[in-house]
């Protein structure tokens, strides 16, 4: 349109607005790529998309909230989880140990098994659901990589943020779909 007379402009920006709107998008995207003139079918759909919630598992309601829980009890039922702070905690200290067992003696082919990062999340995370004074019927997402950071980053460090952002999304899938399974 560049090269045109204001009446020429005008004339061709009317055309335009009388076309269908798939063909708009597609006229539009050309010079827009993405954004709100993405085709729907482009658009990337969310494990969150795959599954529905069970209203008579999650009190009557089809969607996610947050609900002020009281009693000792009842919070037990929820997810123990932790902040920034009790994270280290939990790092340090490691899983709980295991009273009125007997010693567990290491083979060489069980060495990798007990070592592996799997069973130490597993571990880690029954610690918290048993002692964690942070507790929640759904577990929130994390902060994204770089969020509070205030300054405005280079090329290579957004490269590194989206990159890492992409990655908390990929394991946050696969942890839901792991525990639909």
């Amino acid at each position: 349109m560049e090269g045109l007379s204001p009446a020429e402009k005008a004339a061709e920006l009317r055309k335009i607005a009388k076309l269908p709107a798939s063909e708009r998008r597609d006229l539009y995207a050309e010079y827009k790529g993405s954004g709100r003139y993405m085709p729907p079918e482009a658009i990337h759909r969310g494990v969150a998309d795959e599954y529905e919630i069970d209203p008579e598992k999650n009190d009557g309601v089809a969607h996610q909230f947050d609900a002020v829980v009281r009693g000792r009890d009842a919070r037990k039922r929820m997810h123990g989880g932790d902040c920034e702070c009790c994270r280290d905690y939990y790092e340090a200290v490691g899983p709980l140990p295991v009273f009125n067992a007997g010693p567990v003696w290491k083979d060489a082919e069980e060495d990798d098994e007990v070592d592996s990062p799997t069973k130490r999340q597993r571990q880690l995370e029954d610690h918290q659901n048993r002692i964690s004074r942070h507790r929640e019927v759904w577990r929130k997402p994390p902060t994204p990589p770089d969020f509070w950071k205030i300054g405005f980053p280079s090329t290579q460090e957004v490269e590194d943020v989206n990159a890492r952002a992409d990655k908390m999304v990929a394991d946050r899938e696969a942890e839901i779909r792991r525990q639909t399974a």
